[in-house]
Parts: structure tokens; C-alpha cells; sequence
């Protein structure tokens, strides 16, 4: 939300103000915290994520700091790299889950 605190505070403001609805209405909650950088908690990490590249962040993935990288190293991400880019993603969409209920 745009005062902080991230995923959990906004999904906590969305069901109180859905519960407080008496008529029938459309809500879209948007949280852009799945999106970067990554930072699943460990039990997450532990059950999606492989271990990381050497070089990688194995807390926090912020996949435009990476984008960065690799444009100044000229190159392209390893297929290890991608996998820990989707799994670190994979795991923070199952934190928003957790969190939404």
C-alpha cells in the first residue's frame, strides 16, 4: 500500500473493509511486494528453492539489480540462475498466499 508495510498490511486493510461490505461488490487487491526484490521467509526458501548460484543473494533476489549485472558483465543469465530467479518468485507468491489466506 502506498503508506508501507507491504503485502501484509494491505491484504489485512482489504478484509476488513470486504467485511465491513453488506452488498455485492468487486475488490482487486494489488500487491506489487512478489515482484522484487525477492525475499521469501526461510521456511519458503527451505521448501521451493534450491540451493543459489554462487555470486547470488541466498535472502534477498532483486531480479533488476541481476538484470544490471548482467548487462554490465555482457552476458546472459545461466540456466542455474534462471531456476533461482523462478523458484525465489515461486516462493514469494506462496508468501502472499499464506498472507491473503
Amino acid at each position: 500500500d502506498s503508506t508501507g508495510g507491504g503485502a501484509e498490511r494491505t491484504f489485512e486493510r482489504a478484509k476488513r473493509w470486504i467485511l465491513e461490505r453488506k452488498a455485492p461488490f468487486f475488490a482487486f487487491v494489488q500487491t506489487y511486494e512478489v515482484h522484487g526484490p525477492y525475499a521469501p521467509p526461510q521456511d519458503l526458501r527451505e521448501r521451493f528453492v534450491a540451493p543459489a548460484p554462487p555470486g547470488l543473494d541466498t535472502e534477498v533476489f532483486d531480479p533488476d539489480e541481476f538484470a544490471h549485472r548482467l548487462r554490465r558483465e555482457r552476458r546472459a543469465a545461466t540456466a542455474e540462475e534462471q531456476r533461482y530467479c523462478r523458484e525465489m518468485y515461486g516462493a514469494g507468491l506462496a508468501h502472499a498466499d499464506r498472507l491473503l489466506g
